[in-house]
């Protein structure tokens, strides 16, 4: 038994606010009884697919180099243009792209034909690329991990592939002197 005199006060008050919070809920469930209510049906369900893996198409491969010797080292953007798809032109008419102020992340000093890539997936129309860029011999740059998305664009013998994503792997810096 509670002998605290505010306790025994208090008690009618807290009593009354919890009945008026579960009226109100029960008033709540009841003014829109259909809102959240499960349909069912005999339809079987439709489950999405994932895409058949393949391997990755030549022309997805020389596309990517193409990109690196063009875009990525700012060398003829013309053609840089022709390979990039939407997501990396984001909108940019061809004569702002020529300019050279553009949304790839350069790397200047890349010997191309010494490049590690690895396939991180491959699908028939799109395909993910893991591309280390190594630097020339004698440059100051550092090798760099970038990541690679290639579309296939059109069909039939309309259809060519895109870069559609350059993005450099970045992993947080870990400082060296942690106190």
């Amino acid at each position: 038994m509670t002998s605290s005199r505010g306790l025994n006060r208090a008690l009618p008050w807290i009593a009354g606010a919890v009945l008026l919070i579960g009226v109100f809920a029960f008033w709540q469930t009841m003014v829109n009884p259909n809102e959240n209510r499960e349909t069912f049906s005999n339809e079987r369900v439709q489950n999405q697919s994932t895409p058949e893996t393949v391997p990755l198409a030549p022309e997805a491969r020389q596309v990517v180099v193409q990109f690196i010797k063009t875009a990525v080292m700012r060398q003829n953007l013309r053609q840089a243009w022709t390979i990039s798809g939407p997501q990396i032109r984001q909108d940019m008419t061809l004569k702002q792209w020529l300019t050279g102020n553009i949304p790839v992340v350069p790397y200047p000093d890349a010997a191309v034909n010494r490049s590690p890539v690895k396939i991180t997936w491959s699908h028939p129309t799109e395909a993910g690329l893991e591309v280390v860029l190594q630097p020339r011999p004698g440059s100051k740059e550092k090798p760099q991990l970038f990541f690679v998305g290639v579309l296939k664009q059109g069909s039939g013998s309309q259809a060519k592939w895109v870069v559609d994503y350059w993005a450099p792997y970045a992993p947080p810096p870990i400082p060296s002197n942690p106190g």
